[in-house]
């Protein structure tokens, strides 16, 4: 029993120590943490909170969907109607009156109040200026909660030559390499693979090369399937830790910080400035439903006011 929060890695160290993992089991249990924990909270074991990384709730149904045809048929979706601007980067937000002023690249935006949606990463980068400053209490819950990776790499094939399965695992040397895999095929009715990265190992492959992440991906697909795989004929890579819009892929509670963080990211500022986001939810952080839900959250305090 411990007194103080550790890192999950550390608390899953200490309680296996005494059982002496041979070489197999080493990775089989390298295998869970990166498929189970890893991939779905963004965050190395070696950084999740042991106390609270999984105090997210159950959103019910199936817990993970393919979305056919991508997410823009919701943006299309709840856009319908609605004035919106695009290519406005927003640099400060001054809610230091009964006007909010909005300021971007090329235009000056005001109104009553305003919800900001923007990724913690950037608010963690203090990408946009807030005037007056943040409160304390919002910034030390942005300071603690912490922006996580996991990236894709979509191959494209001449043909399918892997199993007639929706999902591959591959349990390798180095923990989160490679370790899963989903048959795009039936979706896109072509024969693609699509491989995942998380955490440090997802963070590490944005320093490489298109070229290089495609041999490290066919050096693991050549491992299990033979040397006879043949190359792909397209692919493409998300690199989220450089997309300045987003510094991450989505959040996570590592030591130190608690469920309660994403309830004061949440909280709206003098009724005035509002909050959303999938960093703002302790239910569902992490997932679309969860950002959608924050969404529809913000909008109506801002309709209560």
């Amino acid at each position: 029993h411990r007194t103080r929060d550790c890192s999950l890695l550390k608390a899953l160290r200490h309680v296996s120590q005494p059982r002496h993992l041979d070489e197999y089991q080493r990775r089989a249990l390298d295998f869970q943490l990166s498929f189970n924990v890893e991939q779905d909270y963004g965050g190395g074991a070696g950084n999740l909170s042991a106390w609270w990384f999984d105090q997210d709730s159950w959103l019910g149904g199936r817990h993970d969907v393919i979305v056919q045809d991508g997410y823009r048929q919701l943006v299309d979706l709840f856009a319908a109607g609605l004035d919106i601007r695009t290519n406005q980067v927003v640099r400060s937000i001054d809610f230091s009156d009964a006007t909010v002023r909005i300021r971007t690249t090329s235009a000056e935006f005001t109104g009553a109040c305003a919800i900001v949606t923007v990724p913690l990463g950037v608010l963690k980068a203090e990408g946009i200026e807030f005037r007056p400053r943040l409160p304390e209490w919002k910034r030390a819950a942005i300071r603690r909660l912490q922006m996580g990776t996991l990236n894709k790499l979509y191959l494209r094939f001449p043909e399918r030559f892997w199993d007639d399965e929706q999902q591959l695992g591959f349990m390798a040397d180095a923990r989160g390499l490679w370790s899963y895999w989903v048959d795009y095929t039936r979706v896109v009715d072509e024969p693609m693979l699509i491989g995942f990265n998380a955490a440090r190992t997802g963070a590490a492959m944005e320093a490489k090369s298109d070229a290089e992440t495609i041999a490290s991906a066919m050096a693991v697909l050549r491992t299990i399937y033979g040397v006879t795989v043949p190359e792909p004929e397209s692919h493409r890579i998300t690199r989220w830790n450089h997309d300045p819009f987003a510094l991450g892929s989505y959040s996570h509670i590592p030591p130190g910080a608690t469920g309660a963080d994403y309830n004061e990211l949440g909280r709206s500022i003098d009724h005035r400035l509002f909050f959303a986001g999938e960093a703002t939810t302790r239910q569902y952080p992490q997932t679309v439903a969860g950002a959608l839900l924050t969404g529809e959250r913000a909008a109506q305090e801002v309709l209560s006011r």
